[in-house]
């Protein structure tokens, strides 16, 4: 099960980064990343308790893949 969950996050980061380099940080909401995983909103937020949260993870990641 948290192979699973994990699986998701990372779906989660990897959506998200990608509409917040199409879009912007600002114009990027949670139902837009929410919509692109076609999952609900607040599904989402079982992940991710705010965009914030989202993005400080986000730079995590990124740092972790790049080393």
């Amino acid at each position: 099960m948290a192979d699973k969950k994990a699986l998701k996050r990372e779906s989660i980061i990897q959506t998200s980064l990608e509409l917040f380099s199409q879009n912007g940080f600002h114009k990027t909401t949670i139902p837009d990343i929410a919509n692109k995983l076609k999952m609900s909103v607040g599904n989402l937020y079982n992940y991710f308790s705010s965009k914030d949260v989202l993005a400080k993870e986000i730079i995590k990641y990124t740092s972790e893949v790049l080393g």
